[in-house]
């Protein structure tokens, strides 16, 4: 599992509007907008990918009505699943695609033997986004 400690979007047009006018909470910046007290991850069940994160930043389109539906959020088996060891940098890097029904997502992120890692999100409807955080254990582990 895991699970985001910071958000980092796209420091674009709009969220830089939304820093200018004093919305962000203090301790945030466009580029960096803390997640603690939420409940914010990405886990691999199976043959599956479950996410729940949050999204800032700007969508090129907009498909949903429901105010509640916009974060990335998706429940799906990845196309393209590749996870790779580089040795170099005793790290793992992950890559793989997924379509939620209405939107496609190109997913990537590396991940280190202290267990933080990053997540980079690309969509088909929003700009890019990464995510700042740390791996952990399931209740299985």
């Amino acid at each position: 599992v895991f699970k985001a400690r910071w958000a980092n979007p796209l420091a674009a047009q709009g969220v830089n509007a939304i820093a200018n006018a004093g919305l962000l909470a203090p301790g945030n910046t466009p580029g960096r907008i803390d997640l603690f007290n939420s409940n914010n991850t990405m886990e691999i069940k199976g043959d599956t990918v479950v996410a729940n994160l949050p999204f800032y930043g700007e969508r090129r389109i907009g498909v949903s009505y429901n105010p509640r539906d916009t974060g990335i959020t998706f429940n799906e088996e990845p196309k393209d699943f590749e996870i790779i060891f580089d040795e170099k940098n005793q790290s793992y890097t992950m890559n793989f695609m997924v379509n939620n029904g209405t939107e496609n997502y190109n997913i990537s992120g590396i991940f280190f033997p202290d267990r933080s890692g990053r997540v980079f999100i690309n969509s088909t409807q929003r700009q890019a986004i990464g995510f700042t955080g740390q791996l952990i254990p399931t209740e299985e582990e």
